[in-house]
């Protein structure tokens, strides 16, 4: 080989490792203009918080808008369905006292499909008397209000129905349901609960817990400096045990309507799932697997008599 030659080829491969590290380079640059989920989150909001300043106004959108927004980069409008379902159905913001008591909502939510908005409706209201033994008290933009059906004829039907495993029997009337629809046949339901009994129960804790005190002061004034401290020492020993333990069962109470508003929308959902039509009855799989059979015994015959 000439020496020119050599040289021609380092010379393309030079060329060749640049155009190489060239692509790379360019690559990474365009990995590193993409956003990341989060990113992209914080840039929106604020390019939303520069327009409100900018216009004094907010800015609000409709679902149409959010699905177009999807559509663009190339999202399943069924998730912003769902997500936007969630948010809307969040339970209703609680107060201070509440938030510290039973820290967790008591909501309790499931995807149900297969059935059109009426058919659902119809579906959970035989479900909520049949089964719950609840009776509708109030109407809701989304749902209803749900109270405990106290006729005997109720009573025993839904007993029958579910035995103890009702909603009825921990929560009492505290119960609503919701539905947000996020296709033709595809319904997000949430059961929930404000949890009345549970916080009646760490409050009336806490009153009780504040009397013990306040007598444990009262009753030491007249006592030496001594007598005063054990006698408010013992009343706030007595006092906090008093309060951790109505937080305690409250919160215990609050568990268990959890579970069984998470119970009973299984059931709701599997009630529903035996009321669909399987994809293949057993008359469709007949022809089929006869069809197999016949196939596999044809083979054999063509074996044995190649073996013969």
């Amino acid at each position: 080989m000439t020496e020119g030659s050599s040289d021609a080829s380092a010379e393309t491969a030079g060329l060749s490792s640049s155009n190489e590290q060239d692509e790379r380079h360019r690559s990474d640059h365009a990995l590193a203009d993409r956003l990341g989920a989060a990113e992209a989150e914080r840039v929106f909001a604020r390019a939303l918080e520069l327009e409100a300043e900018a216009l004094d106004r907010p800015h609000l959108f409709s679902p149409e808008q959010l699905e177009r927004i999807a559509a663009e980069v190339h999202m399943d409008v069924a998730f912003v369905r769902q997500a936007l379902g969630e948010i809307r159905m969040a339970p209703a913001r609680r107060g201070w006292l509440e938030r510290r008591l039973l820290p967790d909502p008591l909501m309790e939510t499931r995807t149900l499909d297969g059935l059109d908005r009426k058919e659902l409706d119809r579906a959970i209201r035989e479900w909520m008397t049949d089964y719950e033994g609840l009776i509708a008290s109030g109407r809701l933009d989304d749902g209803m209000e749900w109270d405990v059906d106290r006729r005997l004829s109720a009573r025993f039907k839904a007993m029958r129905a579910a035995g103890g495993n009702r909603i009825s029997r921990v929560a009492g009337g505290d119960v609503s349901h919701r539905v947000h629809t996020i296709g033709e046949d595809e319904h997000l339901v949430a059961l929930q609960s404000e949890g009345q009994g549970p916080i009646l129960l760490a409050k009336f804790g806490l009153v009780a817990a504040s009397l013990v005190i306040v007598y444990g002061l009262v009753s030491g004034v007249d006592a030496s400096l001594q007598g005063f401290i054990e006698r408010v020492a013992y009343a706030a020993i007595i006092g906090a045990a008093i309060a951790a333990a109505a937080v305690a069962g409250a919160r215990r109470w609050a568990k268990g309507i959890g579970r069984a508003l998470r119970r009973s929308l299984t059931g709701l959902g599997d009630r529903l799932g035996r009321r669909r039509p399987s994809a293949g009855t057993p008359r469709d799989v007949a022809p089929v697997a006869a069809e197999l059979v016949s196939i596999l015994a044809e083979k054999l015959r063509d074996r044995r008599q190649r073996h013969r």
